[in-house]
């Protein structure tokens, strides 16, 4: 529980190719399971994570450069020693930056006894993160949107009211250009 790898990492960078990293990537999912406990600490982990000095480097490269945490559990957090804003507060700390800083999530929506995942939800949230049912067919569309968030495409706006028909929503620049309603070189509605 003290942050540490509890086996050998392996880094995936761009630069190896795209087939490298999918090969690498895959030959890590054989370590996953099933077998665990229902007490998960998954903000206390991650925090010693980042704090662990011999490993930081690996994942703090540098303070303009985003940080992305994707959380994989069936389970919401339950037992961490941090929570809720002292731990958001934290994370948004680790760049001077704090949109650089993002939580994701592949979360089981039927988790905690179908009461949800309300701790991992407020960091996910805080943090314009993305959350995936875990049980899903695909992870396509999650990815894309966590690869996007990573490199600083995408950012959320919160709106003051639900619009109806959301086909009447309209993104306009400040300057009153539309932009286009499209996922790869515009924006969606969520």
């Amino acid at each position: 529980l003290n942050g540490a790898f509890q086996s050998n990492p392996q880094v995936m960078e761009s630069s190896m190719g795209q087939s490298a990293v999918t090969q690498t990537f895959n030959s890590t999912l054989t370590n996953l399971g099933t077998d665990g406990s229902t007490t998960e600490v998954g903000l206390e982990v991650t925090k010693d994570a980042l704090s662990n000095i011999s490993q930081a480097q690996m994942f703090m490269r540098g303070d303009s450069v985003g940080l992305s945490v994707i959380i994989v559990s069936d389970e919401d957090d339950n037992g961490s020693d941090v929570q809720g804003q002292q731990f958001i507060s934290w994370f948004q700390s680790l760049k001077s930056d704090p949109n650089l800083v993002r939580m994701h999530g592949f979360l089981s929506p039927n988790s905690s006894f179908g009461g949800g995942n309300p701790i991992y939800d407020e960091v996910i949230a805080a943090t314009q993160g993305h959350t995936a049912d875990i049980d899903s067919n695909s992870y396509q569309t999650a990815l894309e949107e966590i690869a996007y968030a990573a490199a600083g495409m995408i950012v959320s706006y919160p709106l003051q009211q639900t619009p109806f028909p959301p086909s009447s929503l309209t993104v306009e620049k400040g300057d009153g250009t539309t932009i286009p309603k499209d996922l790869l070189n515009g924006w969606t509605y969520n």
